[in-house]
């Protein structure tokens, strides 16, 4: 009788410890995989101001009539800001927007706030009527720019 009581004690102790076992370590996965999720995202929002920024420069670069188109994916809505020196990239992290930059050699201000995740085609274009926008076509997941430097930028 002395070994069953102790294969039962044994039994509750093991269990107890599996469970706390569970608990601590989902407790100690979850911080750790929202801090990756954070950075995949603060990366994301990088990679897509840079290549959205070498496209704006290569046309620059090219003159009139000269066309880039690039692919760029975020995971989470985010935010396109254009000015004269430098373009940004925000995603929400924490409540508060992060930005990521990437230096222009032309810019001109405008923004596109609240674009919603996904991949998006982006199309760079200095068209020779001397329009200067971006628009957003959220039907088709294109973001069309169109840059003047002859019009003053």
């Amino acid at each position: 009788m002395c070994g069953q009581g102790a294969i039962e004690y044994f039994t509750i102790v093991a269990a107890l410890i599996v469970v706390f076992a569970g608990v601590t370590i989902t407790q100690m996965v979850n911080p750790f995989s929202e801090s990756a999720r954070e950075e995949e995202q603060l990366a994301q929002a990088q990679v897509a101001s840079d290549t959205i920024a070498n496209a704006i420069n290569g046309v620059y670069a090219n003159s009139e009539g000269a066309v880039i188109t690039e692919f760029v994916n975020v995971s989470k809505s985010w935010s396109l800001d254009l000015n004269s020196d430098n373009l940004r990239v925000g995603v929400e992290i924490d409540g508060e927007m992060e930005w990521k930059e990437s230096s222009l050699e032309y810019g001109f201000d405008n923004s596109i706030p609240n674009i919603s995740s996904g991949n998006y085609t982006v199309i760079v274009e200095w068209p020779s009527d001397g329009t200067e926008n971006i628009n957003l076509d959220s039907a088709n997941d294109k973001i069309y720019i169109y840059i003047n430097p002859g019009g003053g930028g």
